[in-house]
């Protein structure tokens, strides 16, 4: 919708020719968030699909990694009922419910952090992350700490704030020696950040963020380094992407 708008209100048609002609467009076609969630656990994993066709796929391939991961069959498989009426989420299920707290996650790091809403994909990521990350009623642990039976680390958890990452490449004596940046999430392999000139996503591990830069409200700006994913964290990311 974004990108309707700054070309003029053009038709869908022409604004998919205009992203195959120009540079610097970035059209997200996802349309459909898909929710995997442990009952026991509450520990979820999302995907953003193209098609629903997309989906059996990646179902397979998700109750084959947890049996592998788990060394133990699934035992019960539940998905949304169509039937269940509008705006009831006692009668949706887990599912409903979860989907309703990672839409407001979502909305709520974009505005927080005055990001673009076409970033809305890399916000649902670091949405779910969070939210695996934080108390949920009825458990004595976070999901994550119960999926991965390991307390984890929570002193990188960012979003939408001004981030500087180490140019690898070699400059001149007296040029920055880093790159202006949005963070806008977590990578198998690091810290992913928007740059917005070029637009598209960088992932890099040597990052230090401004977290007050971005956002609405008065809050410390003062520079952080971020630490080295760990591994449960790097896997996480990597489940869910």
């Amino acid at each position: 919708m974004t990108w309707h708008r700054r070309l003029g209100h053009i038709s869908q048609d022409r604004l998919k020719v205009a992203s195959r002609i120009v540079e610097g467009m970035n059209l997200n076609k996802k349309k459909y968030i898909l929710t995997f969630i442990d009952r026991f656990t509450h520990f979820a994993e999302i995907h953003l699909l193209e098609s629903k066709t997309e989906v059996p796929e990646l179902l397979i391939r998700h109750i084959r990694k947890i049996e592998i991961q788990w060394n133990l069959k699934v035992h019960k498989l539940r998905t949304d009922d169509d039937t269940s009426a509008p705006y009831m989420h006692q009668h949706q299920g887990m599912a409903e419910r979860f989907n309703r707290t990672l839409l407001d996650k979502v909305r709520a790091l974009i505005l927080d952090s005055a990001s673009p809403e076409d970033l809305w994909d890399e916000a649902s990521y670091t949405a779910n992350y969070l939210v695996s990350r934080s108390p949920t009623k009825g458990q004595s642990e976070t999901p994550a700490k119960l999926w991965y039976r390991r307390k984890h680390n929570v002193s990188n958890l960012r979003f939408g704030c001004e981030a500087h990452a180490k140019i690898k490449r070699h400059q001149l004596k007296f040029k920055s020696r880093s790159q202006k940046l949005l963070f806008v999430g977590y990578s198998g392999t690091g810290y992913q950040l928007c740059d917005a000139v070029k637009r598209k996503i960088v992932v890099t591990r040597d990052v230090v963020c401004l977290e007050g830069s971005n956002t609405r409200n008065e809050v410390n700006d003062t520079p952080v380094m971020l630490p080295v994913l760990e591994d449960e964290q790097r896997d996480s990311m990597n489940e869910s992407q």
